[in-house]
């Protein structure tokens, strides 16, 4: 599993930015889901938005 972050100006749109997980992509289009259960949302993004975190997780 890859771990993103998203850039400032969509994180902010999420009171400091919530932690994610890429359900769908389309294109360039990346779809978000926050939360779980009956709770969750999602949200779509423009790639662009997103960036590869460099944990060990990713680098495995």
């Amino acid at each position: 599993m890859r771990t993103f972050e998203i850039d400032q100006p969509v994180r902010s749109a999420f009171e400091g930015g919530l932690a994610g997980k890429v359900v769908e992509i389309h294109g360039d289009q990346i779809t978000v889901e926050w939360g779980a259960g009956r709770d969750a949302m999602r949200s779509t993004f423009p790639a662009a938005n997103l960036r590869p975190v460099d944990t060990q997780e990713n680098l495995a």
